[in-house]
């Protein structure tokens, strides 16, 4: 059997069996990051629904019901019968102008092991609306103007922290809760052609803020303490600024930037825009490091890692002409040494900074495989190589799980310097000869 295991094209197929081998435990170790990652999904779910989750603010629209008459023909026997049915029907109309001002305070609180980050805001809508009922071919004298309501609706009622006030050009008015969101009936002149308006939301919050440019002009404007917000939505911020203490941000939205009407008509009272889903625009509470991302990520390096580190193995063992030195064994407990590598690192991570985490692992990692290493080959210089090796691994890993935009240049240049130390290693190697010896 030695005999058969000292063929170097026998040994490089083992090692590749070997390589092959030790990606079951990798799957179950992404099998646990991912358990891991729904588990921390779950935790934030339930903290979400009982301090408030993600709000999108959509509003405000009022809705102006009013009179259709259907004239109805019905033939009895030789008689012709005309009936006049009178229906109601609601004309919806979106802001002119709207402009939001929001100020959320955003803090970070751990649930077990996890942390959540939650706000606060203080939020108050101001604008006016222009009233055109000739556009929808609507008689004045059909309008029920004393049934008009303003309606608007947030993302998760749970996080609503005071009663909903407004203010408009009839008076004060309180907004209270309807089956999609929150309404409150509005007094209009006769005829009225406008109508400005106030409303000041107190809402709680987690994960992301929202807003729908229902304006003809939307002008948002935020001011928060989180300094790493992302910037989310069909649109970016016109303006921006993010310093430590926090971020500023403006949005300058135009009915031209979105599809859908400023008025319309319909038989429901809380009717909203089709597809306004499509137009939302916002931040999300980002925190910097997601480990479970970061963990996933650096799992599907193991084949590189694993690859090296065995090839960098057998070329020793070629360069010292030692070919029969290291046993399948020695090479399947090197790769399970790296391999636990990225369950130190998962279970770290959850505990202490990602830094420090990967720091731990791979510096415990590689000082195991190297002193393994120098038990294995009796010599401080090539443990000390192929610990530099690892280390530079390690380093490369890090880099590219840091620079996720640049990670293919990264990972390519990385790939082209080892393959061509390899060969420069190797140059002198007389393969032929070897496999005869």
């Amino acid at each position: 059997m030695e005999q058969y295991y000292g063929s170097v094209t026998l040994k490089i197929l083992v090692i590749v069996a070997l390589v092959l081998l030790l990606q079951i435990p990798v799957f179950k170790i992404q099998n646990l990051i991912r358990e891991r990652e729904t588990r921390r999904n779950t935790a934030v779910s339930e903290a979400n629904s009982q301090w408030g989750g993600a709000q999108t603010i959509l509003g405000p629209i009022i809705h102006i019901p009013y009179k259709v008459f259907i004239t109805e023909e019905k033939t009895v026997g030789n008689q012709k019968e005309v009936k006049i049915r009178e229906e109601k029907k609601v004309a919806h109309f979106l802001p002119k102008q709207l402009g939001i001002a929001s100020n959320p305070s955003a803090e970070t609180r751990k649930r077990g092991i996890y942390t959540l980050v939650f706000y606060e805001d203080k939020l108050n809508m101001s604008g006016s609306f222009n009233f055109d009922f000739s556009a929808l071919a609507i008689s004045e004298e059909n309008i029920l103007w004393n049934q008009a309501t303003l309606w608007l609706s947030v993302g998760d009622v749970h996080g609503i922290a005071e009663k909903p006030l407004g203010s408009g050009d009839g008076g004060t008015f309180e907004l209270l809760p309807v089956e999609s969101g929150f309404s409150a009936p509005i007094k209009l002149k006769n005829g009225a052609k406008s109508y400005a308006f106030t409303v000041d939301l107190a809402l709680k919050g987690s994960e992301k803020m929202l807003f729908a440019p229902l304006g003809e002009e939307t002008k948002v404007k935020m001011k928060s303490n989180w300094n790493s917000p992302s910037f989310t939505g069909a649109f970016l911020p016109d303006n921006r600024e993010i310093l430590d203490q926090g971020f500023t941000a403006e949005w300058n939205v135009l009915s031209f930037n979105r599809n859908y009407k400023q008025m319309w008509t319909s038989s429901s009272y809380t009717d909203k825009p089709e597809n306004a889903e499509n137009s939302y625009f916002g931040i999300e509470f980002f925190q910097p490091v997601n480990v479970y991302q970061k963990s996933m990520r650096s799992v599907k390096y193991n084949l590189m890692f694993l690859g090296l580190t065995f090839a960098a193995f057998f070329l020793v063992e070629a360069l010292t002409k030692k070919l029969k030195t290291v046993h399948p064994v020695q090479y399947l407990l090197v790769g399970a040494a790296m391999i636990l590598f990225y369950l130190l690192l998962l279970s770290l991570s959850e505990h202490i900074p990602f830094i420090a985490a990967y720091t731990i692992a791979s510096v415990a990692t590689i000082v195991l495989i190297t002193g393994y290493i120098k038990a294995m080959f009796g010599r401080g210089a090539v443990a000390l190589l192929l610990g530099a090796l690892l280390a530079a691994l390690h380093i490369f890993l890090y880099i590219a799980l840091n620079a996720e935009d640049y990670a293919l240049l990264v990972g390519s240049i990385g790939l082209f310097l080892i393959l061509a130390i390899i060969m420069y290693v190797s140059r002198r190697v007389n393969w032929y000869e070897l496999a005869k010896k």
